[in-house]
């Protein structure tokens, strides 16, 4: 009884070990597929404040969805928050920034379901700029 315990508990460690090894062998995610210096910048074009809560780039070749972290930010109005970021496995590639945000209500308190707004369609190369205008 403790000889088979034994032989799967060996069995379990080797196939671990098989695992690191083969994502160790695996190479580091390909520079060349990396947009990067990309400029993201959303203006409140509204009459009251704003919170971001959300941004994301959207590869329109098979139109998937892939998020940026990003602090919840709230945006006066009339003002504008820029980022620099690099964006994965879209390098050359069509895509779009989705900001979301939420408003205010009446009593002072954040809608509890944001908003979404697109930028234009854009290719990622060189150093591209994006301009979300919340209005």
């Amino acid at each position: 009884m403790i000889n088979l315990g034994l032989k799967t508990a060996m069995i379990g460690a080797l196939a671990v070990t098989g695992v690191f090894v083969t994502q160790a062998n695996q190479p580091a995610q390909a520079d060349w597929d990396i947009c990067k210096n990309v400029r993201i910048k959303v203006v409140n074009k509204t009459n009251k404040s704003i919170r971001l809560v959300d941004l994301d780039y959207i590869d329109m070749r098979i139109d998937r969805k892939r998020s940026e972290n990003i602090s919840n930010r709230v945006i006066e109005k009339g003002k504008s928050y820029t980022w620099n970021r690099n964006l994965e496995k879209v390098k050359n590639t069509e895509i779009k920034i989705r900001a979301q945000y939420q408003t205010l209500k009446s009593n002072g308190k954040w809608k509890w379901k944001p908003k979404n707004k697109l930028s234009a369609k854009k290719k990622c190369s060189g150093s591209p700029s994006f301009t979300i205008n919340i209005t």
